[in-house]
This record gives structure tokens, sequence and C-alpha cells, in this order.
């Protein structure tokens, strides 16, 4: 945008300076002449030799570069100082130089150009920001008020030099005026006696006293304008606007109004007497005042009343004692259809009668009534001052052509009406009669200018070849002509017919001397564009013929809103119309290209032919990506302080996914720019400022991959720079600083976005780049410690068997150095884990995790022994690995590699590790689970039949419900089990539905969110049931002869099972998700652990609950054993002990005391039969629940035999004690499933996916 607009003020310069050459001047004048543009004033200046005839123009020209970014201005200083001059701009008008002669900043600050200064006296008066030498200065603090630029040094005078004479003392009087419109009158009288009680003189400078402040004038808001004391109105004031008050001698303390000349009330000692009226004649004069009044909106019966009064009034009337009016004559009145009609004894002379059509007959001299309104305002004459008509000649009748351009803003007229009125014009017949003598022989719309500035000429018409030159062509330059220029000339010519345009003037050749460095202009490159319009109609192959209408019409309107809307607009092209609905793929070329006015097009786009071709857009009103049909790539700008631009694909469900963000902040991109020609001298600076910079932008650059990428470049390339200068301790902390902010928790993310770009390497790069600066510190011990990184550089003279602690978490062990000078340097990184991802074994290892920190060990001698001691982040994880950053791993983009390390020893939460070499280490970890294929069948078949088994449950509850439900207890019974039914059921499903969400890349969060919360719930559902269950047995059990209502057991019963849960799972997820730590990263979708403990929602309730149904268990077995006591035979004893282990059976499942070898398995997670055993049993929970809670109830058989028609069913049966024992089946949550197997074992933090899925229960 400013190149465009630079070479309009450049083109100023030209036309004045053609302007200029076509006037008569003899002598060098200074003209200041108003500018085309605002804020721009250009001085001319002509200089003229005597005996040549050659003259010389300098021209000033005034530029506001406020909103010019300052590249675009050095860029526009440099095209000035190459060019090659003289430049011709006609065959007799050439340009010898153009300089830049003066800078003027916000803060007001003038600077001068190279050979050019300010004159001695500009520099005394506002004052020299740089020194006074001799006769000039380079620089002055104001802007002058005269206009004046700097001159020529060569043109300058010295200063004079100061006098040793007496000082001169000078009086000064300054004027002020004060605005106190809204200030309280109390204010006012304040501070008019703050001035009067000052004690004069008052000391301002050394140099400048104040010795009186005087209050000389009051004006109020009616005008008046009073004297204060010792003050008064000259004379003529007086006389001039009225004096109210009493004029005395010379002078009057008011008058009426405020003088125009801004002149104040004056010291009445300065005022001298009126002049004494001269006895001379009085000269009385007549004038002649015409009024015209609109009155269209003032009805009929008001006018008449204004003329009959007007005509009714007395003559003379006096206005004041000098001023009479003599008459009133209404002379003309014209109405709506534009005819004239002259008041009595006034009339039109005759050539307004001929010229405009008389609509009464012309009698000798006159006519009353013409056709028109004359466009030069002359009213109907005194019918005494009109003379005759003259006489018709008998000579032919000469027939002459004129040429009237018309220009019409069409800014805000429907383009079909514009089209209307085209057609409309071109199938006029011509040609067409005004009047007698007035015929319109032709119409043709020559010029087309759009809102872009861009002004396309019309068939058999173009622009003149000088300006395509001028404003630069937006098409091919052909002969004499173009067709379209990319500005709307100053000057106000449109395009001319093609016949007049005569062809450009060949260039003439250079002058011989050229210099030494020449730069060409070069002409802008065209920027394609390549989009597609959906439109929802039915597709017809005839569409692509370019006379189909609705080509025409779609490419037609193409061309028209892209042409209005976008700068430097230079074609579009509708390529085809392919099926799809039907997809319109057009291209737009253009100079310029800005993202914001292809947007707007778009919009345009849809609101001309939205509706004639069901045009509509899925993605709306997106504060960065604005609106987009289906599947439409939209390119969007970054924000004003990025360079770059955001790329986005619109989706089904109406929002833009994101494909590409190359946004980077414009202060690291200009600092990447200065990293590029970086040496050493600058480095310590540079480094500070790159310090500074991303501390202070540190929100902003953790949130952009494109910035944390960038910023990874200059650390490369100062890492480059370091190869040849010793980097201190000053500049080390400054580079380590910077690597802090990278390896930041709040870069995660976009290190994952990085990291997931296989053909960049940025994360190897920025430790490579610290090894590399590492090598090269000063030869003294040190040691840095940031928020997240620990160096230490330690140098010795001798042998050394040394360990270094750097943290808590690391310690190194050093075998001993042999040489005679020694340096170690080594580094601990905390959080290098957000930036390096776990590729060891592949590209994408989701098993592992870095489980230490990361190590940096250097030196200037070789080692082949190094132990290194970590502390484990994450005590849960297993199977440790020694491992290195190996940066040629995976074809260069670099892994992790075990090459010469070794796994020492693994307890106690500490790794040790051995290696041969020393570089980047660390440790890998996974989790224990066993990968055992019979843990994977258990788990396949398992759940399998679980599922089975609950659904053919609920079948046989629905089946037998009526019979099985006749008292209280068995209703409460029956109820619990169908509910744990439905929870368990309904919870396998969802947790399905949860690991199949985990598979997908990227992760829903929404609806893992949403599959997290319905696990959580129903499997708190579950085990609240399973507590109703206990708690009914302890009340059957305990209070035998207690009777409590089937109502307030069932109320109790649905508030214990699902309200509870709900208020634990709905606090959980408002608690933990605004802070996007409700579900755990990786693996099955379940809730937090590391982040929030959130899953301690879950594990906490599941535990009370299997506590209190232990206990409830251990109550009723005591209850049983005591009642047989009594009882000494051994078949007894032995029935006994067949009733225990049969409780045991049914109520173990029922009240998830089976989560017993959970315990187990976190103990001891290896242990594979432990896994098989809880495997087994949580599985096939759902089948406990259907064998134990259903099928060995004699009563539901019974019914079923009934239903069946068994006849050999006794219906005397006994009703044993056990009819009423609460059957219970297996407890199949709190499971984690690793390859489909179950476990309780603990995945790493990063999670587990793919094969890996888990259940949820006490997993963290």
């Amino acid at each position: 945008m400013a190149l465009p607009k630079t070479m309009i003020y450049i083109s100023v310069l030209f036309i004045l300076c053609a302007c200029l050459e076509k006037q008569d001047c003899s002598e060098t004048t200074n003209v200041r002449q108003p500018s085309p543009w605002n804020r721009v004033e250009v001085l001319s200046r002509e200089k003229r030799e005597v005996a040549v005839s050659v003259s010389e123009k300098i021209a000033e020209i005034e530029v506001d570069i406020v909103d010019i970014p300052d590249y675009i201005i050095e860029l526009i200083k440099a095209t000035v100082s190459g060019l090659t001059y003289p430049i011709a701009l006609t065959n007799d008008f050439n340009v010898t130089a153009v300089n830049i002669t003066t800078e003027c900043f916000p803060n007001s600050t003038c600077v001068c150009g190279e050979q050019y200064g300010w004159p001695c006296d500009k520099c005394l008066s506002y004052g020299s920001c740089d020194k006074i030498a001799e006769n000039t200065c380079g620089c002055i603090n104001s802007i002058p008020g005269d206009g004046q630029f700097c001159q020529p040094i060569s043109n300058l005078t010295a200063c004079p030099s100061p006098t040793t004479g007496t000082v001169i003392i000078s009086e000064k009087i300054a004027e002020i005026e004060v605005d106190i419109a809204d200030i309280p009158d109390y204010i006012i009288e304040l501070i008019k006696a703050t001035v009067s009680g000052l004690t004069y003189p008052i000391a301002l400078t050394n140099d400048l006293n104040v010795t009186a402040v005087n209050i000389t004038t009051e004006c109020f808001p009616n005008n008046t304008c009073i004297c204060g004391d010792q003050y008064g109105w000259p004379c003529d004031k007086c006389l001039s606007y009225g004096s109210c008050d009493k004029i005395a001698e010379n002078t009057c303390g008011c008058i009426n109004s405020i003088p125009s000349d801004g002149q104040f009330c004056q010291p009445i000692s300065n005022l001298t007497a009126c002049p004494s009226p001269t006895p001379e004649r009085v000269i009385i004069s007549e004038k002649i005042a015409e009024i015209e009044v609109d009155i269209a909106d003032i009805p009929d019966y008001i006018i008449e009343l204004i003329k009959a009064t007007v005509s009714g009034l007395t003559y003379p009337i006096a206005l004041t004692n000098d001023l009479n009016v003599t008459a009133v004559n209404i002379t003309t009145e014209c109405f709506p259809n534009s005819t004239c009609v002259c008041g009595e004894q006034y009339g039109w002379p005759c050539d307004k009668c001929l010229s405009y059509g008389s609509c009464d007959k012309i009698a000798e001299n006159m006519c009353g009534c013409i056709n028109s309104i004359p466009s030069d305002g002359q009213f109907c004459q005194q019918i005494s001052n009109l003379t005759a008509c003259p006489s018709p000649t008998t000579e032919t009748v000469i027939i002459s052509e004129k040429i009237a351009e018309i220009e019409v803003d069409i800014a805000d007229i429907p383009d079909y009406i514009i089209e209307l009125i085209k057609a409309t014009v071109s199938g006029l017949t011509y040609p067409i009669a005004l009047t007698n003598d007035l015929n319109v022989t032709a119409v043709n719309i020559t010029t087309e200018c759009f809102p872009n500035n861009t002004c396309v000429c019309e068939d058999q018409y173009g622009w003149p070849c000088d300006k395509c030159l001028s404003y630069g062509s937006c098409d091919k330059i052909a002969e004499n002509m173009c067709g379209c220029i990319n500005s709307i000339p100053s000057d106000g010519q449109f395009c001319q017919p093609i016949s007049n345009l005569t062809a450009c003037p060949s260039s003439t050749p250079a002058p011989t001397a050229t210099p030494s460095t020449a730069i060409s202009p070069t002409t802008p490159s065209v920027k394609t564009l390549d989009l597609q319009l959906t439109m929802d109609i039915t597709f017809d192959p005839a569409f692509n013929d370019e006379n189909n209408a609705v080509f025409k019409d779609v490419n037609q309107a193409i061309r028209n809103v892209y042409q209005r809307n976008i700068e430097g607009f230079v074609s579009s092209t509708l390529n085809q119309f392919v099926k799809g609905s039907v997809i319109a793929e057009y291209t737009i070329k253009s100079i310029i290209l800005r993202y914001s006015d292809v947007a707007n097009a778009k919009a345009e786009i849809v609101q001309v032919l939205g509706a004639k071709y069901q045009i509509y857009f899925t993605c709306f009103n997106d504060t960065v990506f604005g609106n987009g049909q289906l599947n439409d790539i939209v390119i969007a700008d970054c924000k004003s302080d990025e360079v770059g631009q955001r790329t986005a694909r619109c989706l089904k469900n109406g929002t833009f996914s994101v494909l590409e963000d190359t946004c980077v902040l414009q202060k690291i991109k200009a600092l990447f720019e200065e990293s590029q020609t970086l040496v050493g001298t600058n480095l310590p600076s540079f480094l500070e400022r790159l310090s500074n910079s991303t501390r202070n932008l540190t929100e902003r650059i953790v949130s952009s991959p494109a910035t944390i990428s960038t910023i990874v470049n200059i650390l490369v390339n100062v890492a480059n720079v370091s190869r040849s200068t010793a980097i201190n301790r000053f500049m080390m902390r400054n580079f380590l600083e910077t690597a802090d902010v990278l390896t930041s928790n709040g870069a995660i993310n976009s290190w994952k976005v990085l990291n997931a770009n296989v053909t960049k390497n940025d994360n190897s790069h920025f430790l490579e780049s610290i090894e590399i600066i590492s090598n090269f510190l000063t030869n003294d011990s040190f040691e840095i410690e940031t928020q997240l990184i620990i160096l230490n550089k330690t140098t010795f003279n001798s042998f050394l068997n040394n360990g270094f602690n750097l943290n808590s978490s690391v310690q190194i062990d050093i075998s001993t150095l042999n040489s005679s000078f020694n340096s170690i340097t080594t580094i601990a990184f905390a959080s290098m884990n957000n930036v390096l991802p776990i590729r060891k074994s592949s590209l994408n290892d989701n098993i592992s995790s870095i489980n230490g920190e990361v190590v940096l060990v250097k030196s200037n001698t070789t080692i082949n022994n190094v132990t290194f001691r970590f502390d484990v982040l994450n005590k849960t994880l297993g199977n440790p690995q020694c491992v290195f950053w190996n940066f040629t791993h995976f074809d260069g983009l670099g892994g992790w590699d075990d090459t010469g390390c070794q796994l020492q020893s693994n307890g106690n939460g500490m790794v040790t590790c051995n290696c041969n070499h020393i570089t980047s280490f660390s440790i890998l970890m996974s989790p224990d689970a066993p990968d055992d294929p019979v843990l994977s069948y258990i788990t396949f078949i398992g759940v399998g039949i679980s599922m089975g088994s609950l659904v053919l449950c609920l079948i046989i509850e629905a089946i037998v419900w009526n019979a099985v439900t006749r008292n209280n207890t068995s209703y409460i019974r029956h109820v619990a089990i169908v509910n744990i039914a439905v929870s368990l059921l309904i919870a396998d499903i969802w947790f399905i539905i949860g690991a199949s969400i985990s598979e997908q890349d990227p992760l829903p969060v929404s609806s893992c969110n949403a599959a997290t919360f319905f696990i959580h719930f129903f499997y708190l559902a579950l085990f609240f049931w399973m507590l109703i269950t206990g708690l009914l047995l302890l009340y059957r059990t305990v209070m035998v002869f207690s009777h409590m209502s089937k109502s307030s057991m069932l109320a109790i019963g649905y508030t214990v099972g699902y309200v509870a849960p709900l208020i634990i799972a709905v606090i959980t997820v408002a608690a933990t998700a605004p802070g996007n730590a409700y579900i755990r990263e990786g693996g099955p979708c379940w809730l937090n652990w590391y982040q929030s403990k959130a899953l301690l929602a879950f594990v906490i309730p599941a535990l009370i609950i299997v506590a209190i149904n232990l206990v409830i268990l251990i109550v009723v077995l005591y209850k049983m054993l005591r009642r047989g006591v009594g009882d000494t035979t051994q078949s007894d004893e032995k029935n006994a002990f067949v009733v225990i282990a049969r409780c045991l059976a049914i109520l173990t499942p029922i009240f998830g005391l089976t989560w017993g070898l959970g315990v187990g398995i976190m103990v001891d997670p290896t242990n594979r039969g432990i896994n098989i055993v809880f495997a087994l049993f949580n599985s096939l929970q759902g089948f406990f629940i259907l064998v134990f809670g259903t099928l060995l109830d004699k009563k539901i058989w019974e019914v079923l035999a009934g239903i069946l028609s068994f006849n050999n069913v006794s219906s005397n049966r006994t009703r044993s004690t056990s009819d009423e024992t609460l059957s219970s089946s297996g407890f199949h949550n709190f499971l984690k499933r690793r390859r489909n197997v179950f476990n309780v074992s603990v995945p790493s933090e990063s999670g587990i996916t793919g094969v890996q899925q888990g259940s949820p229960g006490f997993n963290q």
C-alpha cells in the first residue's frame, strides 16, 4: 500500500513541475500551493538565468509518512538516492536531482539530510538538538511555523557574532486568549484575584522576567466585550461594533461584538482621540440587493400572504440612521417544473428566452416565462432596462459539436441498477433532440473507477501512454495505450477514444555519465490466488460454455467484485465448473494481495450471487478467518505485531481447522534477521536483547510454534557465531534464559505441533545449539541457575576423580581425567521432556516416557566412563532404559539411542546408568504391566460374556418382576440388582466409546470430556448401588423386627444410588475442566491424576464403599455363626461351613470385594498369577451378577417354571432363609486394560494409546 502512495507523491512533483514550466516567471519566487492530498504542501521556487533560455525549477514536497512502515521509508530513500539523473519527463522537461532534505518525527524534532542544514536563526528560535557549528545545525526541536525546510549548507550564511557592548534590555508584550466557557465563575474570580496579587517582576530564566500580568478584556456569550481597569477600546472599534457604554473622549469600555481582527482592549494611555467629523456633503448611494428564497415547503396561502404584505408596505423603511429600504419587489418565481415566471414590470432578456425556451410569447425585447432556471443565477430584469432582440440575419447556420463529460458517483447503487443503466444508454436511438437547436448525437460510458482506485476503460476507449506510465498499468500496455490504471488521475481526465491516442514517445538515450551504482526500477510481481465457489444447484456440463448465461453471469460478477475490493487488481479468470453441487474454480491475479480484501470480496460474492445460485457460508463470523464455505482453504493475516499468515479449512461443523500458522512476532523476526549477519563483537548486546524480548513476550512465544521455531533458528545462528567467540558467564546466562522460556510447561502444546512435523527437527537443533555453545565457554569456573536449567562449569589443573551433584535429582560420577588441564561443563534441564519427543525404536513411541531430567555433559578431554544417577519422576513406571540423544538418528531428525550406555541399578526411586561417552543423557521408562496373551484372551472372552450376561439378567428380571417383588425386602433387593446391572452395562458401553475416542488424532477434547463424565458417573452409581445392597442386608440381619416403608426405601436408594454420584461427578468436572485438567493425557478417556488429582473423586468413594461392605460381610457372617453355636452335630457343623462358603461366594462379587486383588497388582504389577486372577474375576463381573443375583434365586426359577408350564415343580416348596439372601455378582470395574488385558498397572503420564487401552479404576 505504501509504494503506490509514494508514487502518487512523486507524481505530484512531476505534475507540478510541468505546470510551472508553462508559467512566465522572470524571477525566483516561492509559492505555496494546495496539494491534491491531505496534509501535503508543495513549495515551488523558480530560478532564471539572464542570458540562458533554460530555466530551473526547484519543487519542495512535504509528505506525511506517519502510517508508512520504516522499511518502506528506507526503501523509498534508497530508491531516490539510487536514481540516475537527469530523468526526462518530456522532451523539454528533465528532473536533474531529487534530494530528501528534512525528516520531522512525532516528537517534533526535524533532522536535515546530508549537505543540508538549518539556518542559524532557526537553530536559535526553535532550539538545536545537536551542536551549532559555524552557520548551521542539523537538528531543531520543533517544526518551523513558516513551513521552511532545511537549506543547502552552501547557501547558509554565518551566524552573527555576539557583540561585546552593553546588554540591551527589551520589553515584549504577550497577549494570551483563554477560553473560560466551562469554568465556574468563582474559579475565574479566584484566578483574577491571584493574578492581581502577584509580586513582580517574576524571573522565568536568567534573561527573562515577567514584569506585569493584566487582564485586559472579557468577552461574554452574548458577544459583548468589556475592558479591564486602565484599558479601553479604540474609537474605531466603538463605532464599528457599537458601544454598550458611553463613548468618552477617545475610548469606550464595552462593545457589542468580538472584533474579527482579534484585537483586545488597549491601554487608555495609548489611545488617540476620535477624529472630529468633517462638514463634508453627505453622498447618498443606491444599492439593489437580490435575495433568493427557497419556498418549496411553504404552503401557497402563506406565499400569497407574504406577497400581499410586501406590496402593502410603506416606503422608505429606515433600517439605521444611514440606511433606508426604498422598495421591495418580487421579480421572479421558479416552480418545481423548472419554469421561471417574472413579476409585474419585470421580464427575461431576449437571450434567456432563446437559450432556455420561452413558455409565453416573446414580445419585442423580452418574455415573461422561460422553461429552465438559468445556470448563471440571473433573475428577471426591469422591462425598462431590457434592450430589443437582434434582428435575425440571413447568414448560414453554423453547427458546432460539444463533448460533455459527466462524472457520476455510483458507490451506493446496486450492480444490477448500474448494468440496467448501461444497457439503457447503449440501446438508445440517436440523435435525441433536447431543444430546436440542441441534439444529443451519442452517449458513451468511457471510464469506470472502483473503490480500490483502479480505473478501467470501456470499449473503444483507453488511457494515454503518459497515464499508463504515471499511475501504473493494471493490464498490458499495447502500442499507445492501456485499458486499466492503478489510480484515479488527479487532473480529472477520463479515458480517451482510441482513435485520438498518439503512440508512446521513444525513450531518449541516457546521459553518458553514469554513477558507479545504479538501481533500476523493478516491475512489481503479479500474485496469483486460486479460489473456488460452491453453488447448491444441479450441475450441467453446459455451464462450462463461455457463452452460457451462468458462465457469463458468474464470470462477470467475480471480475466486478474483486476489481472493486482488491487494490492492484490485474485480472480474474473463471477456469471451470466441476461437480460437487456446482463448484466454480477461478483465479485472481493482483499486484497487491491482502487476505482481508479477499475475505471482503468473498462476502460480497455471496451477497451478489447468493440468492440466485444458492451460495452460502458454512463457517461465518470467525474472528480470525472470517467466512468460508465447506472445505474452503482460507488464509488470514496475522496480528498487527506479527508477520506471516494463518491457513485453515472450513469444516462441516461450522468451525475452521488451522492447517498452518506461520505467524511470528515482529520483534523476534527482526532479531532473527539480525542474527543472520551477527558477528562476535555484537554478540553480548544481542543476547541481552534476545533474553529481554523472550522473557517479556513469554506468553505470546510459548503459544506460537512458528515463533518458537524462529527463536531456535536464532540460537543456532548464535551457536555458530560462538565458534569464533569466547562465551562468558553473562552471555551464557542470557542464552540459557532464552532457552528456559522454550522449555517451560506453557510451550508443551507448541512443541507437540512442531514435533508432529517429521520434516523439521527444531527439537534437535535446539539441543544441538546448546551443546555447541557449551564447547566455547571461557576458561573459568562458574555456575548459572535459571528457573528450569542449571549449568556448572568446572576447570582444574590436576587429576580428578570427582562427582557432581547438579541438584537433588541428578548425580554424575566421572572417572579419573589424565590431561594437564581439564574442563567439564554439565547442564541439567528440568523440563527438556517438554521439547524432546519419545523417539527411539520408532518415530512415535507411545509406550515409553522421559522419566528423568535431561543432562548434558561436555569436556575438553575424552571421557570413557561416566555414571549418572537419576531420580525418577514417575515412580509408577518401570523398565528403565539408559539413553542419549543421537542427532543422526532417523535420517537426521534425531532420537534416543542406548548405544554405549548400560543400566546398573534400579531401586528406591533412583536409576543408575553408566556410559562410555558424553553428550545429552536421560532415562526412558514404560509401564510395568506384563504383555501376556493369556490376559488378552481372558479379557476379550470375559467382557463379551459379562455384557451378554447383563442383558440376559435384565430380560429375566423383566419377565419375573411382578412375581418376585411382592414384599418390600424382595422388591428393594431386585431394584438394587437391576440398577447394578444397568449401571455396569452403561459404564462398559461408555468405556468402549471413550477408548475409541482416545484413538483419534488429534484428540477431540470435548468428546473425551463427555465420555469421561459418563464413565465416572455410572461406575460411581454401580458402587453406590452395591452399598445400598449391603446396607439392606445389614438392615434385615441386625434389625429383624424393624419395618421401613417401600417408598422410604426407594427414596433412599435412588438418592444414594444416583444423586450422590451425580453430585460428585458434576463437582469434579466443574472444578477441573476449565483448567484442562479433567482428563488424563494419553490412553483411554479417564480422570486426570498428575495435574489435578481428579481421580480421587472416584478412588475415595469406591474404597470407602468397599470398606463398608467388607464390614457388613463380617457382621453377617458373625450373625450366622452365632445362630449355630448350640448345634453340635457334625452334619450341622458341616452344613454351617457350607452356608458360610456360599455366602462368601455370593456376597464377595456383589460387594466389590474382588478389588482386593487390585491392591496386590499395585504392590507387585509384574506378578502374572495375580494379573490373571484379577482379570478373570473382574471381566466376568456381569456373569457373576447373572448367576448369583438371578439364576441362583429359587423364587425366580419357580416363576420361570410356572411360565414355561413345568408341572414337575412342587408348589409347596419350603422357603428357606436363603430365598431372601442377597445374591451378588463380580466386580467389573476399577480396571485398566493394556493391549485388551485387565490389570491395575499405572501408565505413564503421557498416556497409552493404540492397543494399550485401560478401563477406569485407580489408574493414575
